[in-house]
Parts: structure tokens; C-alpha cells; sequence
């Protein structure tokens, strides 16, 4: 199309040259611009548009020149009003968290009763402390409840005197063991203390940073005797609620101490600090900074940040010569350009807007108009990179799709709300499939990413299979041993479809049992959208229904509602006796009943439920003995241990390994301990269902009640009649659940003289009444 056009350019240019030989260029021009040509006009047009320009530009350095420096004072107001609402409401939350933690059923526990025999209520409560800190919402690096009566204090690491605490986990060189203690005096409901670097001794007696924290004390007027304390991650906080770039940031207390800073060089004096904490709000220049201030409506403190204005100004006004300078030789430069590119620009114009109006189609070549070349390229590539963008964020959007699902599934909140709406709007229902793997020993055996990336290929393998009868349907990774399937049909039922493309799955995974035992569960009912999370839920608890046998396994039937197929032989207290004088009969006790269920056939819950009884059991006789858990061979904790097990057999093999060690460290320290303690014991479970009390067990071995107490507390590590309540309660437990008598009946049988005491322990062990106890185990019936 170029050819003809510059053929007639090159006719014209010859008869021009022919009427004027000899003429020099600009009378070429002058003829020119005497028409109303299209290159006349764009020359003129280019030539205004850079006057305006020139003149525009002009004017505005001078007029917006004050509206950059009030648009910067307005947008470090706002920034510092949002950092202080930020923390406001993160403070706000903190208060919910504590007063929740108060008035928690546990806490009250702990309250009548904070002894170390108690220790199954502190290491809930320890726990509890562990999950609000590791949730990341508080941005607390720690919560500790500390009781000024006794001098202890509970931490997400446990229990522990103030004077351990502050030696192994909370060391301070601001804030020693005796502060704490005297904060119990101090009359307040809750108070900021000064940002300081606090630090923690390691295992290995190394000391670490924890980095800079908050301390942050919440009191009670009902129990002035004890205290919650926060520590707030500083620099944590400060990251996530403050946007500056450069600008310095101060918190100060209503009297003008400084909480935190980041520069002290720029800190204001203390009477200008206790002025800011007279006003809500405003700004104050000093010398060459400019202060910013507003006070939080929750907490009172004052939030500061400087800008440093001089800094500013110079910028403003280096921006300026610059502007200008570049404006000049733009305008200059534009004007001698402006006549070289209309007059290049008038050809190729009409060509430029047919490639962009038809994309399509094959791009002009050999053009003699070098720009247009370029432009033409870049609009080829330019297509291909929209495309490239474009299949790109299908990628992202996909992972998003899936990350949300997996946060509707487990019922975490976010921001992004459509789950239900994507599911709402496809207007197909849904099948919903959950994959359980279980690697094998071989398998541990290689690398922890050869296991990451055999997940990975199984993903991919159950989306393609899927895909050939079920295009829409989606698979997703939930957990390191888990994967999902939504499998979305076209408004009728599809279960049989599905039903064989699962058995297919199931013949495949056969093929690598010796390395990986796949369990497969889905009820096969078509779902909506309203039933995603409960049709996760109910498919998650089939996968507990799985034998523990090798093979792959497809369960389709849910858990029925007699579910017999979930009950678990109980450990009677002759296992815990055995346990506690190191017998091997306990190995016998537990080979047999792992015997029973493998025998039964019985599936993965009731064989995880069993063995975290009898780990518990266990953990639990080796804390009576005084053994510490970390002498037991192995770093790995048991119940991680416990994960591995794939079948029976492993079972077997765990719990020998587990027992014999923990039996042999049990006798070892038993070789060393009185035998008084073994014949007190056998006696207590002889009789414990009679009439029995400190003062006739005393009396029984010829000893006083009061050596008596201190003897049984130092072996045991907890009191007479905790241990002996305890012991009527588990014997109670296991006659509600075996026999049909009455509650009364069975109170009196296992040693209680009222109905009403025996309601009154049982629920003090249990958290439930013995009735609901024996309603909620029927209910599986």
C-alpha cells in the first residue's frame, strides 16, 4: 500500500522540481503551508499545543507549588490518623482477648486451684495463651497471667515461677523479676510501659532476641492479687499500621514519657510532648520539621510522627529548575521536531489506524518510514504480551479460587467473600472427594521435598483423570497429605460416573502401597453451595473410617450415627498401675488390646484415639516418677511418631520401642525411690471405694497424717484426696459407660457418701455431669 502512495510523492516532488529547479527547501514549505493541507495543520496543531503547554506548565509550578506542600501536610496527617486508629483497634481486640481469658471456665479453675497437681487445666490454659499469640491478629509476642500471691505466672510455654520467667523467658535488663512483683501494688486497670528489647535462653543455653516488645498490663478490681501481661511486637506493629516513608514516629503516654521511637536525634522536648497530650489532634513546626499529633480515644496516648519540612522545600524547589530547564529545551526542541515529524507523520497516519482497527491481520513490511516500522512491531508485540498477561493472571486467579476455598472450607474469615458466589453463579452442584495419604516407611525415607513433589504429581494425575468426565471440576491441595476435589456436574447426578473414574483412581494408587496408602472418601451426594463446609466436614470425619490395613482404600458410606465403629477399649487403672511400678505387663496390656482391634478390624480413629491414651498414660507416669520427657530416646515427640503409623503392624512396632524405654526409665528411677510409696498406692486401690482418708491411711502404715501429706505430695506430685477423687471418678466413668445402674448407685459404689458430691467432683473432672457423660457416649450408640 506504501508503493503507490510514494510513487505519487515521488511524481509530485519531479514536477515541483521541474517548475522551480534550482528552488531551495523552504520555498517547498512556503508553497505548502499556503494550503489547507493535513501537514499544515498538524504542524500549526503541534506548534499551539507546545505554546499552551509552555504556557500551562508555567502557571502551574507557581499555583501548585503550596498545594504539594498542603497535600503533603494532609497526607502525613491522614497516614499518622490511620497508624493511631490501627493501633487503637488492635488495643481494642487485646482488651476482648484479656477479658475473654478472665472469665474462661478455665481460668476460674485455676483460680480455686493452682497447684502443680492441676497441671491438666495449666497446660490448657497454656495452650489457649499459645494459640491467641501464634494467630498473628494480636501481634503479641506473648500473653502471661501472673498471680502476685504466689509469685507464679502462666506463659504460652507453661507455668513457672516469676524468677524463672524472667531468667529463661522474659530477660530484661529494663524490666527485672521485682518490677513485676511490684506492678501487683500499683493501682490501675491496664497501663503502657516503655518499649524494650527483651530476650530468651534457649535449650542449648544460648540467648536470643525476642526484638523489641511492648509491656502491657491488664488488672482485675475483683482479684487485684493477679495481672495479664501483653507484650506487644514494636517493630511488628509499627511495620503494619504505619505507611511513612522516611518520617520519624513517636508514642507518648499522657505525662510525655516516649513509649517507642525511631529516631531519638528528632525526639521534641518533654513539655512540648505534654502539650501534644493537651490537644486531639494538630500539627507544630520546629526549626526545620514539621510535627504531626493525634491522640488515641481508647488508650489516651499520643501518636507523633516528623517530617522533616526543609528537606521539602529544597526538593520542591530543585524540582522546580529542573522542570523548567527540561520545559525550555522541550519547547525548543518540540518546535524544531514538530515540522520533521507532521511532515513524516501524513503518509503512514491512515495506515497506523487500519493495523490497530484490524490486529488480525499481517503487518505491513518494508515500509521506507522507519517509525512506522517501529510502531508496527510494537503493536505485534504488545499483542503478544496482553496475551502472555492475560494467561498469567488465569494462573493467579485460579490459586486465588483455590486458596479461598480451602478458607471457606476450614472457616477462616477473609476479605474476599465471593467462594459461594463463584458456586452460586456457576448454578452446578457438586460432588465433593477428599484424598488422605499416608506414607509408608520406604517412603520416609527419602527427602522431605521428594515427598513434597510425589504430593504435587499426585495432584496433577487426580485433576487430569477427573477432567475427562468432569471438565469443570476443580482439585486443590489442602494440607501437606491431603487433596480436594469439587467435582461439579451439569444439574443431574452423575454418582455412578464419578463412582468408577474413583475406583479407577484406586487401581492406579494400588500400584505404589509400599510407599503410599491412599484413602479415598465421598459420600457421592450432589451438593450446593450452601452445604460446602459441611459437605467438607462430614467427608473429613469419613477418612477416620479407614482399616488399617495396606491397599488403598474408597469409602463412600458416611459415618453412621451408631457408631459402634467408633468405640474404643478403655485403659483400666491396672494398665496406669503397671505403668507406675515399670511392669513389662503393661506392654502385654497394650499388645493386647491393639491385638483386639486389629482383630475387629477396627479403622484409624479408634487406633489414634487408643494410642493417645496410652501416650498420655504414659507421659503421665513419667511425670509422677519425676522423669523428664526429653530423656526418651529420639528427638521427634511420640505423638509425631504416632502420624507415621500407616498400618496395625506399625502400631505393634511403635508402641514395643515407646514402652520399653519409657518402663526401663521408670524402673531405673523407681530402684531409687522408697518402697513405702508402692505399698501406699496398692493400698489406696484396694479400698478406694470404702470409707478411706488421709487420716486412716496414716494410721494404717503407723504413720502421721501430716508426714503422711508431704510424703504423698513429693511422690506423686499431688495431693491425697485429688488422687484419690480422681481415681473414683475414672472408676465412675467406667460403670456409666459398661453397666446401666444409677448415677446415685454407682456414686456410693466407687466411695462417694452423697449423690451430690459424686455430681459435684465428677463434673469437676470432666467439665460435664455424670448423666450428659453417659448421654454423649450413648449417643454414639
Amino acid at each position: 500500500m506504501l508503493k503507490p502512495l510514494k510513487s505519487c510523492y515521488i511524481v509530485r516532488t519531479n514536477t515541483i522540481t521541474a517548475r522551480r529547479a534550482r528552488s531551495p527547501m523552504w520555498n517547498i514549505l512556503l508553497s505548502t503551508f499556503r494550503k489547507q493541507s493535513l501537514l499544515n495543520r498538524l504542524i500549526m496543531s503541534f506548534l499551539l499545543v507546545i505554546v499552551c503547554l509552555a504556557a500551562f506548565q508555567f502557571l502551574s509550578f507557581s499555583f501548585f507549588k503550596k498545594k504539594v506542600q498542603q497535600e503533603i501536610v494532609k497526607f502525613s496527617s491522614l497516614n499518622l490518623k490511620y497508624a493511631a486508629e490501627s493501633y487503637e483497634k488492635n488495643l481494642e481486640l487485646i482488651d476482648t482477648t484479656i477479658a475473654t481469658l478472665y472469665f474462661d471456665e478455665k481460668m476460674s479453675l485455676i483460680m480455686n486451684d493452682r497447684s502443680a497437681g492441676n497441671f491438666k487445666i495449666l497446660n490448657l490454659f497454656a495452650s489457649q495463651l499459645q494459640r491467641h499469640v501464634s494467630g498473628g491478629q494480636l501481634y503479641a509476642d506473648d500473653i502471661v497471667v501472673y498471680f502476685g500471691d504466689t509469685g507464679t505466672a502462666i506463659s504460652k510455654e507453661g507455668i513457672r515461677s516469676i524468677g524463672d520467667l524472667t531468667s529463661i523467658e522474659l530477660i530484661s535488663d529494663a524490666y527485672p523479676a521485682s518490677f513485676w512483683e511490684e506492678q501487683v501494688s500499683n493501682a490501675y486497670r491496664y497501663k503502657w510501659f516503655p518499649a524494650a528489647e527483651f530476650k530468651r535462653r534457649t535449650l542449648d543455653k544460648q540467648i536470643v532476641s525476642r526484638g523489641e516488645q511492648f509491656p502491657i498490663i491488664y488488672k482485675n478490681s475483683l482479684n487485684p492479687q493477679m495481672y495479664f501481661l501483653v507484650l506487644l511486637d514494636a517493630r511488628q506493629t509499627f511495620k503494619a499500621f504505619y505507611r511513612g516513608i522516611q518520617d520519624d514516629f513517636y508514642i507518648v503516654n499522657e505525662e510525655g514519657d516516649v513509649l517507642f521511637h525511631t529516631d531519638p536525634s528528632q525526639l521534641p522536648e518533654k513539655k512540648d510532648l505534654q502539650a501534644f497530650a493537651s490537644a486531639d489532634e494538630g500539627n507544630w513546626s520546629q526549626g526545620s520539621n514539621l510535627h504531626f499529633y493525634t491522640k488515641g480515644k481508647h488508650s489516651g496516648l499520643i501518636y507523633v510522627s516528623v517530617v522533616p519540612n526543609s528537606t521539602i522545600t529544597a526538593q520542591l524547589q530543585q524540582m522546580n529548575i529542573v522542570l523548567l530547564v527540561i520545559l525550555g529545551a522541550a519547547v525548543i526542541v518540540g518546535i524544531a521536531i514538530s515540522v520533521f515529524l507532521s511532515w513524516r507523520f501524513h503518509h503512514p497516519v491512515q495506515q497506523i489506524i487500519k493495523l490497530i482497527q484490524k490486529p488480525n491481520e499481517a503487518l505491513p513490511t518494508g515500509s521506507s518510514i522507519n517509525e512506522f516500522n517501529i510502531i508496527s512491531g510494537k503493536i505485534g508485540d504488545m499483542m503478544v504480551i496482553n496475551e502472555e498477561i492475560s494467561n498469567d493472571l488465569s494462573r493467579q486467579n485460579s490459586i486465588i479460587k483455590k486458596y479461598n476455598y480451602i478458607n471457606k472450607m476450614k472457616r477462616i474469615y477473609s476479605s474476599y467473600d465471593k467462594v459461594e458466589e463463584d458456586l452460586l453463579e456457576s448454578g452446578n452442584p457438586f460432588y465433593l472427594v477428599l484424598y488422605s495419604m499416608t506414607f509408608t516407611n520406604k517412603l520416609h525415607k527419602f527427602s522431605p521435598e521428594d515427598q513434597t513433589r510425589g504430593i504435587y504429581y499426585m495432584d496433577q494425575f487426580i485433576q487430569r483423570s477427573l477432567m475427562d468426565d468432569f471438565p469443570d471440576a476443580v482439585t486443590i491441595q489442602i494440607e501437606k497429605d491431603q487433596i480436594l476435589s469439587l467435582v461439579f456436574v451439569k444439574g443431574h447426578e452423575q454418582k455412578d460416573e464419578l463412582l468408577a473414574n474413583l475406583q479407577g483412581l484406586k487401581t492406579i494408587f494400588d500400584r505404589d502401597k509400599d510407599y503410599c496408602l491412599v484413602t479415598i472418601a465421598s459420600d457421592l451426594v450432589l451438593r450446593d453451595s450452601t452445604e460446602f463446609t459441611t459437605a467438607y466436614e462430614e467427608t473429613l470425619e469419613m477418612l477416620q473410617l479407614r482399616k488399617m490395613v495396606p491397599g488403598t482404600q474408597l469409602i463412600v458410606e458416611p459415618v453412621p450415627k451408631s457408631a459402634h465403629v467408633l468405640r474404643v477399649p478403655s485403659l483400666d487403672q491396672e494398665f496406669a498401675a503397671h505403668l507406675q511400678a515399670g511392669n513389662e505387663t503393661a506392654i502385654q496390656t497394650v499388645d493386647r488390646l491393639l491385638r483386639k482391634l486389629a482383630g475387629n478390624e477396627a479403622n484409624l480413629y479408634q487406633f489414634t484415639h487408643l494410642s493417645r491414651e496410652i501416650i498420655a498414660a504414659v507421659m503421665k507416669a513419667l511425670t509422677a516418677a519425676n522423669i523428664d520427657a526429653d530423656a526418651m530416646p529420639g528427638k521427634e515427640s511420640p505423638y509425631e511418631k504416632l502420624k507415621t503409623c500407616a498400618v496395625a503392624e506399625d502400631y505393634f512396632v511403635f508402641f514395643h520401642e515407646f514402652l520399653e524405654a519409657s518402663l526401663y526409665l521408670i524402673r531405673e528411677k523407681k530402684a531409687v525411690q522408697e518402697p513405702l510409696k508402692d505399698s501406699i498406692l496398692n493400698y489406696i486401690h484396694r479400698n478406694y471405694h470404702k470409707d478411706i482418708s488421709l487420716e486412716t491411711v496414716a494410721d494404717k502404715f503407723n504413720l502421721s497424717s501430716g508426714y503422711l501429706s508431704l510424703f504423698f505430695k513429693e511422690k506423686t506430685q499431688t495431693n491425697f484426696l485429688y488422687y484419690l477423687n480422681e481415681l473414683r471418678v475414672n472408676k465412675a466413668k467406667e460403670l456409666l459407660l459398661e453397666t446401666n445402674m444409677k448415677v446415685h448407685d454407682i456414686g456410693e459404689q466407687v466411695g462417694f457418701q452423697s449423690a451430690n458430691s459424686f455430681i459435684r467432683l465428677f463434673k469437676k473432672f470432666t467439665g460435664i455431669p455424670p448423666g450428659a457423660f453417659r448421654r454423649m457416649n450413648h449417643k454414639l450408640e
